[in-house]
């Protein structure tokens, strides 16, 4: 397997995409930034997305308060005769 298609293998898999066949790590954050630095401004992007998706998911799942009254209904007018 050449070294691009590793690297876009492992771009797939830090996204949460499937790769058949390949048994390799996500891309990290850092490895990304790498290219980045490189001067590969495409992976400007790369990087970015990736980090918003790492802080995403190190973010605990927020709850609705459970103080909260469930909502009124709203009274529907009735015709008068």
């Amino acid at each position: 397997m050449s070294l691009v298609i590793r690297v876009v293998a492992r771009l797939f898999l830090a996204f949460g995409e499937t790769v058949t066949g390949f048994d390799g790590a996500p891309m990290s954050v850092a490895e990304a930034r790498v290219y980045a630095d490189r001067g590969w401004g495409r992976w400007v992007l790369v990087a970015a997305a990736l980090e918003a998706l790492e802080q995403a998911q190190s973010q605990p799942a927020q709850e609705p308060p459970q103080d909260t009254p469930p909502p009124t209904p709203t009274p529907t007018p009735t015709p008068t005769p």
